[in-house]
Formats: C-alpha cells, sequence, structure tokens
C-alpha cells in the first residue's frame, strides 16, 4: 500500500508513455462534483503506479487471454508489474510461505452445517474462504474461490440474507478485479467482473480495459467496486482514442452481474489518486479511505460520495488526505437505527469513527499492536467487531462496549488472513 511516494525518474517515464496518446476523453465516467482541483503540473504522474514496469496497455497486451496462478500473480505484484496493497517486505514474505508450504485442504461448506460458520476470513495466498466458528479458533467450513477463477480474494462482506461477497483480484470475464457473490451454503451466485464500461458520447468502441481494487460494497440497487487503479482507452470509428484512467468505482445493477458497468472516476487526482477499501451507507451513499491530493498536500484520507448513481455523483472530504497514514478496512455499523462510519488506520491500527453526516466520534482501537491488519466487519448487535490480520495470520476481536482486543489464533497455520466479516452481520 505505501507504492504513492513515485520518485521524479518513475514520473518522467510514465509522462513519455502517455505522452503518444490524446486527453482523456469526456464523458466516460460521471464527474466528481466538489473535487479539490490541484495546481501541480504532472502531479498525476508522480503517484500514478510508479511500480509498474509497463505502459497498462502493454500489460493489458501481454496478459490478455492468460490465466494465472494465484503463485504466478503474486510475484507479477511483487515485481511491480501488476499493483498490490501489501507492503513489499509483506508480499515477499507470502510468496516464500506459499513456495515452501503445502496448499492447505479445507472441507467445503456444503459438507457442513452452514449456521455453524459465525465468521468469514479470506484466505488471500490459497484463494479460500474460510468459516470460522463462534469463537474463531475452528474452520467448520470453506469455499474455495479458485474453482470459480477468483484468485487473491481480499475483502469480505455478509448482507442482510446472510450472502457473503467477496473482491478478487483476477476473476472472469477479462481475469481483472471483480465481485463475487457466494449463498451461505457456499454456492456461487453471481461475478461481477471488471471489464469495458459504457462507451461515452464522441466514441465509437472501447479499446480496452484494466482495473484492480480490493473491496466491494452492497445496496438494494447496486454492486460496487472499488479501483485503485484503472485505465480505459476509448476510441473513433476513425481510430483516434483517448485514455481515462485514475482512481475509483464500478457499479452493476443488483443481481444483473452481466451488465455493462458504469464507472465513477477522479481524473488527475482530482480528488482521488486511489480508492482502496469501501462500504455504502442506508442511503447509497459510499464512504472509503483513498489516496489523494487537497490543499497542496497528497496522502490518504477518508471521503464520500453522495448520490453515486445518479449522474452527478459529489465528493465530500471527510478525513483531509495526509491524515491517516496507511488505508485499511472501511465499514458502515448500525445500532439502534444509528449509522456509524469505521475507517481503520493499517499503521496506527486505530479506528476513525464518523456519523454519516461527517461528524468524528470517538475512535476504536487499537487493535492490534503490531502487524498488518486490513478487514474489518460488525457483528448483528454492534457488540463486537472483528478484524483480519495478514502478517499475524489471525483475526482480532474487539468489545466495542470496552474497546478491548484480542487476537484469535487459529488451530493450524495459515498465511495473510485479509478480509473479516461476521454472519449475520448488522447489514
Amino acid at each position: 500500500m505505501r507504492f504513492s511516494l513515485a520518485t521524479a525518474g518513475c514520473a518522467v517515464v510514465i509522462s513519455a508513455l502517455l505522452a503518444g496518446c490524446s486527453s482523456n476523453p469526456q464523458g466516460s465516467a460521471p464527474p466528481l462534483s466538489g473535487a479539490a482541483q490541484s495546481t501541480a503540473s504532472g502531479h498525476y504522474t508522480v503517484v500514478l503506479r510508479p511500480h509498474f514496469e509497463a505502459h497498462p496497455k502493454q500489460l493489458y497486451m501481454q496478459h490478455k487471454g492468460k490465466k494465472f496462478t494465484t503463485l504466478q500473480l503474486m510475484k507479477l505484484e511483487l515485481a511491480g508489474k501488476m499493483p498490490n496493497p501489501l507492503s513489499h517486505s509483506m508480499m515477499s514474505k507470502q510468496i516464500q510461505y506459499v513456495e515452501h508450504h503445502k496448499r492447505p485442504f479445507f472441507n467445503p461448506i456444503t459438507n457442513r452445517k452452514a449456521g455453524g460458520v459465525a465468521e468469514w476470513s479470506s484466505l488471500l495466498d490459497y484463494d479460500y474462504l474460510l468459516g470460522q466458528d463462534k469463537k474463531m479458533n475452528a474452520t467448520v467450513g470453506a469455499i474455495q474461490t479458485s474453482n470459480n477463477e477468483c484468485y487473491e480474494p481480499y475483502m469480505v462482506k455478509v448482507d442482510h440474507g446472510q450472502n457473503v461477497w467477496v473482491t478478487c483480484d483476477e476473476t472472469e470475464p477479462d481475469f481483472y478485479s471483480g465481485v463475487q457473490e457466494y449463498s451461505s451454503s457456499g454456492s456461487l451466485e453471481g461475478t461481477y467482473g471488471g471489464q469495458c464500461t459504457t462507451v461515452p458520447a464522441g466514441y465509437a468502441y472501447c479499446g480496452f480495459y484494466e482495473g484492480y481494487g480490493y473491496d466491494s460494497a452492497q445496496t438494494s440497487n447496486n454492486v460496487f467496486l472499488s479501483l485503485e487503479f484503472f485505465e480505459e482507452e476509448f476510441c473513433t470509428s476513425g481510430g483516434s482514442c483517448g485514455i481515462y484512467d485514475g482512481g475509483g468505482f464500478l457499479y452493476w445493477p443488483s443481481n444483473d452481474p452481466s451488465a455493462t458497468p458504469t464507472l465513477i472516476g477522479g481524473a488527475d487526482c482530482s480528488p482521488i489518486c486511489e480508492a482502496y477499501y469501501m462500504d455504502a451507507d442506508a442511503n447509497g451513499n459510499l464512504w472509503f479511505d483513498y489516496y489523494g491530493y487537497a490543499a497542496g498536500e497528497y496522502g490518504y484520507g477518508v471521503a464520500e460520495i453522495t448520490n453515486p448513481t445518479s449522474g452527478t455523483p459529489t465528493f465530500v472530504s471527510i478525513l483531509n488526505p495526509g491524515t491517516m497514514q496507511c488505508p485499511g478496512g472501511v465499514y458502515v455499523s448500525t445500532k439502534g437505527g444509528t449509522q456509524t462510519v469505521n475507517a481503520l488506520d493499517e499503521c496506527t491500527r486505530d479506528i476513525y469513527t464518523f456519523t454519516t453526516g461527517g461528524v468524528q466520534g470517538s475512535s476504536l482501537g487499537p487493535v492490534d499492536l503490531f502487524g498488518e491488519p486490513y478487514g474489518l466487519g460488525f457483528n448483528s448487535t454492534d457488540t463486537s467487531a472483528v478484524n483480519a490480520d495478514c502478517e499475524l495470520d489471525w483475526n482480532n476481536v474487539g468489545s466495542l462496549a470496552s474497546n478491548k482486543w484480542s487476537p484469535k489464533k487459529s488451530a493450524y497455520e495459515v498465511s495473510c488472513l485479509y478480509g473479516a466479516a461476521y454472519t449475520p452481520s448488522d447489514k
């Protein structure tokens, strides 16, 4: 996640690669009103994926149609050829672990009682969703997501019907990031795969699309995917093409994974450079942490997008860039009809809390004294929260009344628990 600090040399290379492209197409994504405008010349190239060794379109042509094993995917990420939210040292550790350990086997959820699952965790390196018991020290069922072409499962959400939603680093149809829905018994309900979005007016076709993200949110009407990075090319019938890139979101109509997704994007870091983790409130507004630019500073912050599907989504800054050290899980909890936005800073391990009106409350945590915590979920009564830690390979459980957190170690050795969600949740 600490890849946003680029060198001037990287910026020059990326600028040269983009020089042959026409200007960004208009209308390729709903504009974000309220976006902070930057006066820094060329600042977007300073923060745009400096660890890529090739231009995204070149990567698209190299990787199009190829299917990677998770280990191959991880090695591409370590080499800087694909984005990844983990620190370089953590990704190196995960690769070494996978190379020297046999793949674990877990009984599928269909062989166990679905009611025995009290919490879902994603096992990033081995493409599993692990169903934990109430004490979170035993796996009572599992979903092997790679059987459904979902590789590197990141964040996990559980909706009001106890369906499980997971964000996949790669999935169908084009093996970019997408979202999958599973029933409580482990059956695949649908795959919302990242792909070319609706072609804007003035263009004839989509030349290519690529996008990578780590979290999703669901409302009664839509399914959302956050995008740390996307790039899309649109071309006219005469062959003149334009590039649109940045950080943002895709969304689909609920229960229609085959629909063409719609893009919400903020070009040139105005204001979003990279969108990380997200959730939606009861009004359908999006809450997320991001890397962006505002008031002369780059950094991590928290923001809201109101009316995201209206055609005129509005960006609202909640925590200015530079306030957070690192992005972490975002979750909108509901207790007694009151909604609270919870945003985890992965580096400090504290959780910022806000009302959906943007008023900051008391913080929670730290969820642990060290490690790399990411996933965040609340139980149905909002008395307990769970957090998955990739470095420590366990779940942290917090009593919200006392703000006391304790680790729940697995009975077996695992590597990189990433997402975490109670079932039932408070959704």
